[in-house]
Order: C-alpha cells, then sequence, then structure tokens
C-alpha cells in the first residue's frame, strides 16, 4: 500500500513541477512539456515491467531492492548510516562496504545513491523508478534550454523533440542506471557554464561543481568529450567575435584556457578512474574489447581486432564510430529491446543518408563550421561515441553507454536536417536572401548583374525565387 501511496505522491509532484516549469515557456511549448512526462512515466512503467516481471534482474531491479533494504537501516540509525553511505558514493571506504557488491567504484556509488532515494520516498521502489525518471527528463529539458538559447532559429519543438523526446535517451534513463545520473551531471554542467556566459559566477560555479562531481561518480568516461565540446565552442566564439590583431592575441588565450580546463577534467578522470589515465587508455580500451569478446550473449558482437597501442587502435575507429552512431540495424536485431533501438537507429541512418545526398560532404562541413554550437556537437558526438564504440561490444549496453551523447547527436541532426518554412523565409526578402547567400558558397558573383546565377545556387522554394526575381527587375 505504500508502494502505491508514495508513487501518486511522486507523480503529482512531478505533475506539480511541469506545470511549474511550463510558465517560463511559451504557451506553443507548453503541450510537449507534458508529453515529455508522459513518455518518461511510461518509459519508467516499462523498465519496471520487464526488469520485475519479464527478466527479474538487471542493474536497476538489483539497485532498486538494496537501496530499498538499506533505506530500512538508516531508518534505525540515521545520522551513522548516511554517513556510511555517502563515503560509499563518493567511493571511499566505508562500514557498508561488505554489504555492498562493487563498494569503492561507482557500482557502489550507484547503491548509495538508490538508497538515499528510497528513503526520501518512505522505501518504495517504484516511488523511485519514477522518480528517477522526472528527475533525468527535466535534465533532458535543461540541456534544451541551454542548445535553444544558442541557436534560437531552429524550430524549438523540433530541438525539443530531437534532445528530450529522443526515445532511447527517454527509455534509458527513465531507470536506476548510471547514464541517468550522468545525464543529470550534463545538465548541471551546462546549465552552469550557460550561466557563466551570462556573467552569473556564483550559480555558474555552484552547478558546475556539482554536475563534475555528478559525472566523476558515475561515469567518468563522459566528462572529457563533454568539457572539450565546451572548450571548442567557447575558443571558436572568443576567435570570431575579435577581428584582427586582437584576434591573434584572444584564440591563443582562450585555447591555452581550454587545453587547461581539458587537462583538469583529465586528472579528474584518472583519480577516479585510474585505467582512464593517458598512458593506460590504450590497454584498457583493448582490455575492454577482449573481455567483451569472451562474453556470451545474442547481442555480443565481434567487429575489432584487439590491439595494445593508440595507433593500432586507431584502425578501429572508423567501426566504432559507425557502431555508435548508427547500430543496432535491422538485421542486427535479436530480441523485442533491440527492435525499437533498431527502428531508431534506421531512421536516423536514413536522415543522414539524406543530408548527404542533398548536401553532400563538403556542404555539411561547411554548415557545422558555420555556428558554434554546430562545431560543439560535433566534436561531442564523434569524440564521445567513438570512446562508447572502442569499448563495448554488445547492443544493450552500446545503447546504454552513449545515451550521455545522444542529446547533443539529436540536436545537430534535428539542425541539419531542418528546412526553413516558406512562411518563416518569406517574410522579407530583404533579410532572407543575404541570410541564403551568407549560407552558400558562392564565387565570382559581381552585383545585380550576377543575381539569377546566385539565385539559381540557391536550394529555396520556387515561389520564393520567384518573387524576389520580380522586387529585383521593379528596382
Amino acid at each position: 500500500m505504500i508502494d502505491i501511496l508514495m508513487t501518486i505522491v511522486v507523480v503529482i509532484g512531478l505533475g506539480g513541477a511541469t506545470l511549474l516549469l511550463s510558465t517560463r515557456y511559451p504557451s506553443a511549448m507548453r503541450p510537449w512539456l507534458w508529453v515529455a512526462l508522459l513518455e518518461y512515466l511510461l518509459a519508467a512503467s516499462a523498465q519496471m515491467f520487464y526488469s520485475r516481471i519479464i527478466a527479474q534482474s538487471g542493474d536497476a531491479y538489483h539497485y532498486g531492492r538494496t537501496g530499498a533494504q538499506l533505506a530500512n537501516l538508516m531508518g534505525l540509525d540515521l545520522f551513522w548510516s548516511s554517513g556510511e553511505l555517502f563515503k560509499v558514493l563518493i567511493q571511499q571506504p566505508s562500514a557498508y562496504d561488505a554489504l555492498i557488491l562493487g563498494a569503492g567504484t561507482n557500482t557502489g556509488s550507484m547503491t548509495a545513491a538508490s538508497a538515499f532515494l528510497a528513503f526520501i520516498v518512505g522505501g518504495s521502489e517504484t516511488a523511485v523508478q519514477t522518480l528517477i525518471s522526472g528527475l533525468s527528463m527535466f535534465a533532458a529539458i535543461e540541456l534544451y534550454r541551454v542548445c535553444q538559447s544558442m541557436y534560437p532559429s531552429c524550430s524549438k519543438v523540433r530541438l525539443f523533440a530531437a534532445m528530450v523526446l529522443f526515445p532511447s535517451i527517454a527509455f534509458w534513463t527513465s531507470a536506476l542506471h548510471k547514464e541517468t545520473f550522468c545525464i543529470i551531471g550534463t545538465a548541471a554542467l551546462f546549465s552552469g557554464w550557460h550561466a557563466g556566459r551570462e556573467r552569473r559566477i556564483v550559480s555558474a560555479l555552484i552547478r558546475s561543481a556539482i554536475g563534475i562531481a555528478t559525472i566523476l561518480i558515475f561515469r567518468a568516461p563522459a566528462l572529457p568529450p563533454l568539457i572539450l565540446g565546451i572548450v571548442v565552442y567557447t575558443v571558436v566564439e572568443q576567435l570570431r567575435k575579435s577581428r584582427g590583431k586582437e584576434a591573434a592575441l584572444i584564440g591563443p588565450a582562450y585555447l591555452f584556457l581550454g587545453l587547461g580546463a581539458l587537462s583538469v577534467g583529465m586528472v579528474l578522470v584518472s583519480r577516479v578512474s585510474p585505467s582512464l589515465a593517458l598512458d593506460k587508455i590504450a590497454d584498457s580500451v583493448a582490455s575492454r574489447q577482449e573481455s567483451w569478446g569472451k562474453s556470451v550473449g545474442g547481442s555480443s558482437f565481434d567487429d575489432y581486432v584487439v590491439a595494445q597501442s593508440p595507433l593500432q587502435q586507431l584502425a578501429n575507429v572508423p567501426l566504432a564510430l559507425i557502431n555508435a552512431l548508427l547500430r543496432p540495424q535491422l538485421f542486427d536485431v535479436t530480441n523485442p529491446l533491440m527492435l525499437i533501438s533498431a527502428i531508431e537507429m534506421t531512421i536516423i541512418t536514413w536522415m543522414i543518408y539524406q543530408l548527404f545526398r542533398l548536401h553532400g560532404a563538403r556542404g555539411l562541413v561547411d554548415r557545422v563550421l558555420e555556428y558554434p554550437l554546430l562545431i560543439m556537437c560535433t566534436v561531442v558526438t564523434l569524440v564521445g561515441c567513438t570512446f562508447v564504440g572502442l569499448t563495448t561490444l554488445n547492443f544493450g549496453s552500446l545503447a546504454r553507454y552513449r545515451v550521455p551523447f545522444l542529446p547533443f547527436y539529436g540536436a545537430l541532426l534535428a539542425i541539419l536536417t531542418e528546412v526553413p518554412s516558406l512562411s518563416r523565409a518569406s517574410r522579407s526578402s530583404a533579410n532572407v536572401l543575404p541570410a541564403r547567400i551568407r549560407g552558400t558558397r558562392l564565387r565570382g558573383v559581381r552585383g545585380s548583374r550576377d543575381t539569377p546565377k546566385v539565385l539559381g545556387q540557391l536550394r529555396v522554394p520556387n515561389d520564393l525565387l520567384d518573387r524576389s526575381r520580380g522586387r529585383m527587375r521593379s528596382r
């Protein structure tokens, strides 16, 4: 009975938080916030149904059960138990080490986090899963808010669907998984960075510290690609704001600071996970590949040659990136869960194919280089997914481990595949045509005499071209 009651309380609380959040968004976006809440709650229900009834196992299942048992112990001596569980959370020696599987690693941290959440909701496993799904939804919405503010010209609904409603993001972060906490940490990190760009220093420091700590505790390998993306965005943005001699000074300065931040991030990651130190990362990747190669399971694959040196690992990078960005495909399907992921990846593969067919590789590169946000999303996606692809030879784990980078992948695809509507494009031909021309690589153009040639190179609706030609003739 307490399980049902606390779950209802959590759902009502999430609904109230969504209602409050919706006041910060335009009326056209508010229904989509409720769609997101419904999707994440359904995803949490599906996760619980599969782990409790069908499989009766899985990470989320064990974290929930163990967390509920530890929450009962917390009730006996709250102060002492909380202190010991906090040590487990930050991966320090604790009196609970003998009771918790994986104590001293991020697995033990997950168990401790589950215990704290279970204590908050009265020991209800269902309420914990429901609560965590809501927290991951709000984290994805915050990531959307940050990216949308950096690229306001993209359709809000389109970007929201790509970053928040992305099926894999909703499904895999609506349960007690490390990726769920990693998404929450990523949202805090980028929210802090955004606050820093707005000169809200105190808020920036607090949010960034929470985000970095959360990522380090639960999914440390995700931190370097995220910091690298922020560094790249900052350097590119500052270079484009400066000119001449100023750019020659500011560019290297920001690059130096960015590399310093990345170095600090790598040091922190290596402290938490010594196997990810730069001098050991090649051996760690090879060890993971060999371990996956020995595993038995219907969703495992073994496409790589296990290599020990960094140069030898480079040969695996293209295939690793393809696996992380585009698989599983329909021909990889061996179970119902994989079918859902395969349909999703097949649609994405078709979208990427259409992008290359319509614009070509050079056109896509030009478009990406035009906006710092697209550069950042590309860097985070490629670097993060390459590492995931190199170290994961199982489709189930692959689908989960790449989740922290999927919001950026989704944002990249949403912006690149967007076709401006005629109503928006034709509001002012004086504004639209120069913007279109700036986004097109044109050579040998000499004013109005070459206007037909310019218009011929632009992919815009025919009626817009006719109206534009008519206006130019009238002038």
